[in-house]
């Protein structure tokens, strides 16, 4: 049965929902100094190819097993690349500005760039993949598409329509999965049955605020967010609530947006500040399998807010167990609206005004519970 795509049902389900991750199930990195802005990447052999957006605009690559070695510059003549797949020896990368699909043959000694004669008609190209000898390409408005690779004069085959903003998708069988965001009607991960007609609604498979990034391994969907953030989705359970599996842990650090699974593990691009030097650099990080299936991701701790919806306070209510920290509470465009403490028992919303927001319950062992709570 698929679920209409309408707002109401969004904010029912973010106010049902919460999540749990730990600060101690942190990341373990791969590469670092890398230029930040890494909008896309992926391995070929030991090397992990990837694209960036913010000076410099380049291809580059490096060493997944040496994290002491520098970057490579494999081609500086692009303007804005953003997707990047490598399929049998062939990287594809694609850029919004020029709107152009190219491919660079990494078994040849003089990397040259090819540029593909795909047509985009003023919806430029986003993310690519390559499936049963086809290369996948979603547009930076809406649609995707698929092009044979052993004929790309061929008119592209629309796949699927009407969705804003589809950054990122996988596809299964005949299924494929893809986010969407984008107008005041929907922000969720979508699953298209390719088997129905083009244009038939799809199934909301999960609502997340912006969802931009998605990585498959199991049953398991992994979500990552423009606010920050990466969910993990039980494809196995009845209520596909998501998790908050990961956000980073301070104010300066933030996701790159592009996520993906190699050998069963979960790697993700990452920017970090750094203060002494007043710049931000590029890294690529990982979760372990073993990570990735921890029961910290999905503990269920009880806490309850009530009233919600409130227009003043709102009790926390757990067992004697939790020894709350320190409360935190954002906006749905991620922004820290208030930092506060619990006095006896109870949040003061009075200084908000209405809309539904995330609180995010931070414990003194290093956990952190997060919450929708609606300010009347």
């Amino acid at each position: 049965m698929k679920t209409p795509l309408i707002f109401i049902a969004y904010v029912i389900i973010l106010l049902n929902s919460s999540y749990l991750f730990s600060q101690n199930n942190q990341p373990v990195v791969v590469a670092s100094d890398l230029p930040q802005g890494i909008t896309s990447f992926d391995f070929h052999n030991q090397d992990i190819y990837f694209t960036t957006t913010d000076n410099p605009h380049i291809i580059g690559k490096i060493n997944s097993l040496n994290n002491n070695q520098m970057y490579q510059v494999i081609n500086n003549n692009v303007f804005t690349p953003f997707g990047l797949t490598v399929h049998q020896d062939i990287l594809y990368f694609s850029e919004i500005i020029p709107e152009r699909i190219s491919r660079i043959n990494l078994n040849q000694a003089n990397l040259q760039t090819e540029t593909l004669l795909i047509g985009f008609e003023g919806n430029g190209p986003k993310n690519l993949k390559v499936y049963d000898n086809d290369l996948y390409f979603s547009q930076f408005i809406m649609n995707i598409n698929k092009v044979p690779l052993n004929n790309f004069n061929t008119q592209p085959e629309l796949i699927s329509t009407w969705l804003p903003h589809p950054f990122d998708f996988i596809k299964e069988g005949n299924f494929l999965y893809t986010t969407t965001f984008g107008n005041e009607m929907i922000s969720a991960v979508v699953k298209i049955d390719l088997t129905e007609p083009l244009g038939s609604e799809p199934e909301i498979i999960a609502e997340i605020f912006e969802p931009v990034s998605l990585a498959k391994i199991g049953q398991y969907l992994f979500v990552s967010t423009n606010d920050n953030k990466i969910y993990r989705v039980n494809l196995n359970q009845l209520n596909l609530e998501p998790e908050l599996f990961y956000q980073p842990n301070d104010d300066v650090s933030y996701l790159g947006g592009n996520i993906k699974i190699h050998n069963n593990e979960l790697y993700f691009s990452f920017n970090e500040a750094n203060f002494n030097t007043e710049t931000i650099s590029g890294k690529i990080m990982k979760f372990t399998q073993s990570q990735l299936n921890s029961p910290d991701a999905n503990f269920n701790i009880p806490v309850s807010l009530f009233p919600n919806p409130s227009s003043d306070y709102i009790e926390v209510i757990t067992n004697n167990e939790i020894a709350i920290n320190s409360i935190e509470i954002y906006d749905l465009l991620g922004r820290k609206c208030l930092d506060t403490t619990l006095i006896n028992n109870k949040i003061d919303i009075n200084q908000l005004i209405p809309g539904v927001y995330t609180i995010n319950i931070r414990t003194t062992d290093g956990l952190t519970i997060a919450k929708k709570i609606v300010k009347k």
